[in-house]
């Protein structure tokens, strides 16, 4: 005779390695650490673009519609067989990509709205952290294909309702606003794209503290040396707006210089690693 006894609940043990999102909105380290994923999908911006084949045209945007990742060529390096492109091949920074991160912020901004392990404060910070990254996907796309579907908030899926997933374009002027309109809710703003005069008055909201990071050498032959230096932000625009502004130069220059000092002198004493 043989006989077989077994737990009923044996195989429902608790998972060691899920996560789920009702764990990440109850602990301020998991959220923190949904952001660090957010920044993590940031299309980084060099401006320094290649020039590629014309068959790097061929790719999966260009494809499905009129939109293709391509942008006027230098008459500099002017090639009539030649194809200036963003690098936005077949599989390689697809148009989707972007979207799929910006339906993370979107998703982000939605739960953080309703998350109760956080002080006002601290999902206030996260809130302008997640729209800014937001704002920057747009940038990414809209100087690429111009106008695009613009999406602020979750979709959900219906079967019933596909047709409400279908967004079509925005005109480019829209995306644009969409951008400066969540430029403009900043409180402070630190610009450090090494851009000049990038920041405009129109993107900073009355009040706000903008701190210039940016130093670029823009020509000047009134100057002795041949060039100025200049911030990101138009200053004469901005300043009249701001609570508290940083001149370029003179600005956070001195406090760069003052903290190498302090950790040079610091790292000579052996005082930061024992």
């Amino acid at each position: 005779m043989l006989g077989t006894t077994a737990c009923a609940d044996y195989l429902d043990k608790e998972s060691f390695d899920i996560i789920t999102p009702e764990q990440v909105w109850q602990d301020p380290k998991l959220i923190n650490g949904v952001m660090v994923n957010l920044y993590d999908g940031l299309n980084l911006e060099d401006f320094n673009y290649w020039y590629r084949d014309a068959w790097r045209l061929q790719n999966a945007s260009s494809m499905s519609d009129e939109a293709q990742g391509s942008f006027q060529k230098d008459p500099l390096f002017d090639n009539g067989n030649a194809t200036y492109t963003y690098e936005d091949a077949l599989f390689e920074q697809k148009f989707s990509d972007r979207y799929k991160n910006i339906r993370n912020c979107n998703d982000f901004i939605y739960q953080l709205q309703e998350a109760t392990a956080l002080s006002d404060s601290e999902k206030k910070l996260l809130l302008a952290e997640s729209r800014f990254l937001r704002a920057m996907h747009y940038f990414t796309l809209v100087k690429r294909y111009g106008g695009v579907p613009l999406i602020d908030e979750p979709q959900q899926y219906d079967p019933n309702n596909l047709e409400a997933l279908m967004v079509p374009r925005n005109k480019e002027v829209e995306i644009y606003d969409f951008i400066v309109k969540e430029c403009q809710e900043a409180d402070i703003i630190i610009a450090a794209l090494g851009q000049p005069n990038f920041v405009k008055a129109e993107m900073v909201k009355e009040g706000a503290v903008v701190i210039d990071v940016g130093t670029t050498r823009v020509p000047d032959a009134s100057k002795k040396s041949g060039f100025k230096f200049t911030g990101d932000v138009k200053f004469d625009e901005v300043s009249p707006k701001c609570s508290f502004i940083t001149p370029v130069p003179g600005g956070v220059g001195p406090m760069t210089i003052v903290s190498l000092m302090k950790n040079t002198l610091l790292a000579g004493k052996k005082a930061i690693y024992q």
